[in-house]
């Protein structure tokens, strides 16, 4: 049996009511283009693995136990906001993260472990955001144009702060509710 994994950043409730407001300020003035991530769905994601082989579950979780536990908490930073791809034909719609080094080398070491164990590290370079929402396919050029006002008047009044004191390895099972998150490993860092 495979797992369908990642490894994340869990958020405080501060960062969740910030994104909370955001999501609830977007829904009045663009109601119609957005589907907002669910606050429960919230996370930030630092790996991802479509298929994780069964026999690689426990070694791996040990594996980053031991290596990660060795981590110091560290403070993150959120501002800004933008899309990806592009604003002409958005996809995603984040929350900037600063890239910090403790995260910058958190990542890396994740990255590191998972390929130890056969699994390809990222083609693309890491790009901190969190995804507080995706774009429906069929909005007007109206539509978008209302919302890239409305990005452009509240992206620089979005902050939050928050210290990472630990990494969740969670497994997401599909549904046609949306994905099931089941906490498998959590790993503390030292204060």
């Amino acid at each position: 049996m495979n797992h369908r994994i990642f490894a994340a950043i869990d958020l405080p409730q501060n960062v969740l009511n910030t994104i909370q407001g955001v999501q609830n300020s977007f829904a009045l003035q663009a109601p119609s283009i957005v589907r907002w991530t669910k606050t429960n769905q919230l996370h930030i994601t630092l790996k991802f693995i479509r298929e994780l082989q069964d026999t690689h579950l426990n070694p791996l979780c040990s594996t980053l136990h031991q290596i990660l536990s060795a981590f110091q908490t560290f403070p993150l930073d959120y501002s800004g906001m933008g899309v990806f791809p592009s604003m002409r034909n958005p996809r995603v719609l984040w929350l900037g993260i600063k890239a910090s080094e403790p995260l910058v080398t958190l990542v890396q070491n994740i990255e590191s472990i998972f390929q130890e164990f056969g699994y390809e590290s990222e083609k693309r370079p890491f790009q901190p955001h969190l995804t507080i929402g995706r774009f429906k396919n069929d909005f007007s050029q109206p539509e978008l144009q209302n919302f890239r006002s409305c990005l452009a008047n509240y992206t620089a009044k979005v902050y939050a702060h928050q210290i990472v004191e630990h990494v969740t390895l969670y497994e997401s099972t599909l549904t046609p509710a949306g994905p099931i998150y089941k906490v498998l490993l959590q790993v503390p860092f030292k204060g």
